[in-house]
């Protein structure tokens, strides 16, 4: 997955209408934010965390994120890792 589809999914996770892709290969424009973000912006990111009720651990020196459902995402960078959680469940959410 790029990143600029995982932005997408998290985008869609918290109800935001897409307009397009930014310049960079990772944020979006939305009718909500400017510049949608969350893998650079910890505000966002942790809007994810608050919305989806992500539950995020540091083990060593990498960071597990979990949702309600299982979905994990793991990564040395936070955002990241909260990314890949959001992203995991919205696709499992749009297949079902």
């Amino acid at each position: 997955m790029t990143d600029l589809e995982m932005t997408r999914l998290c985008a869609e996770a918290m109800g935001y209408y897409l307009m397009r892709p930014s310049a960079s290969d990772h944020a979006w424009h939305t009718a909500e934010q400017d510049y949608y973000d969350p893998l650079h912006d910890d505000a966002q990111a942790m809007a994810l965390v608050k919305k989806c009720d992500i539950h995020c651990e540091k083990i060593g020196s990498w960071w597990e994120c979990e949702e309600p459902m299982g979905h994990l995402g793991t990564h040395s960078d936070l955002n990241r890792a909260i990314c890949e959680c959001v992203a995991k469940m919205q696709m499992a959410r749009s297949s079902s």
